[in-house]
């Protein structure tokens, strides 16, 4: 594969679809399902992990059930043996998912909504540049400007593994609506960010996502699968 798949899932279920995908995770993923204090906490996670073990279980052509994960010094998790990179985000009810044999990738996504003080959580976290382009739209375009500058590093940052431990202001990204998504420099190195594609994201409603993979390796597919029909098809 040397194109990225991109897959959005919604986080909910009925109680037979859920027991079902419960039944596919390992005892620590249920362990950690039984921790969260609600129940639509539990859902979401259960649906999000059960869903990675069903996609990587058709792309390896494994047994979802017996699938093992490792984990990098900075927790991406990847599957020993195998050339298949693949990255995953969720916020709200979606989680979405990119896998590849083209290198490493990263994908984020968030649900737009309003955020106080928008442009001082900028002002500590962005790039001087990424900060003055947001402060100098008008207020009704600042949020949608500001998640998509957010998710754009983060799946930078994730698909080099490098996640929260790397500062958000060492690079630079595009943030208007009227500029391709791109890496514009990284720790002031134009020729690197040339390396990396940034694409812009828009699975469903009110989310805003990024992926980031190398130069070249482009989107084979964008699609939308129920938790009902991800289990219709696993024994």
């Amino acid at each position: 594969m040397s194109a990225v798949d991109v897959w959005s899932v919604a986080l909910n279920a009925g109680s037979e679809t859920l027991g079902r995908l419960y039944d596919i995770l390992s005892v620590e993923e249920r362990d950690r399902a039984q921790r969260f204090v609600t129940e639509a906490l539990r859902m979401r996670f259960t649906i999000a992990r059960a869903a990675l073990r069903i996609f990587l279980g058709r792309y390896l052509q494994a047994d979802p059930h017996s699938l093992k994960f490792d984990y990098s010094e900075r927790g991406k998790p990847f599957i020993r043996g195998s050339a298949l990179d693949f990255n995953l985000s969720h916020s709200a009810d979606l989680a979405i998912y990119a896998f590849t044999r083209g290198g490493e990738i990263g994908i984020d996504v968030e649900k737009r909504r309003d955020i106080a003080h928008v442009l001082d959580i900028a002002r500590r976290y962005f790039a001087a540049n990424e900060y003055a382009q947001l402060a100098a739209l008008p207020p009704h375009l600042q949020v949608d400007a500001f998640f998509r500058c957010w998710t754009r590093k983060e799946a930078y940052l994730k698909a080099t593994g490098e996640g929260i431990a790397a500062p958000l202001d060492a690079f630079e990204v595009t943030l208007l609506a009227g500029d391709a998504p791109a890496l514009r420099h990284i720790a002031g190195d134009t020729a690197a960010a040339k390396r990396w594609d940034v694409h812009h994201l828009a699975p469903a409603g009110e989310y805003i996502g990024a992926l980031a993979a190398p130069r070249r390796i482009e989107i084979a597919q964008q699609r939308a699968v129920s938790a009902e029909a991800l289990i219709s098809g696993v024994s």
